[in-house]
């Protein structure tokens, strides 16, 4: 979700009926993945950090890859479905 969101840029969710705060992830234990997700940064100062910004890397890197990744027109169709206000 961050991706797409990124990469269809900065949109106001609330006007388009979304709430403000699309996903978390909240560990009683531990804030640090919380607030990563939260920030645009890469982070390896963590295991769980490196592993949520790899992951995010990862994924990045498939959208854009042309010879594995995908066209820009099931890009978006994924965007449709899962957000289909923007």
């Amino acid at each position: 979700m961050r991706y797409i969101l990124e990469r269809y840029g900065k949109v106001d969710l609330v006007v388009r009926g979304y709430q403000s705060n699309l996903y978390s992830i909240y560990y009683a234990t531990r804030l640090e993945p919380q607030k990563y997700l939260e920030s645009n940064g890469e982070d390896h100062s963590k295991p769980d950090l490196y592993y949520l910004s790899e992951a995010y890397k990862c994924i990045k890197d498939w959208f854009f890859d042309l010879k594995r990744g995908v066209s820009d027109d099931v890009m978006n169709d994924i965007r449709r479905i899962l957000l289909p206000s923007l």
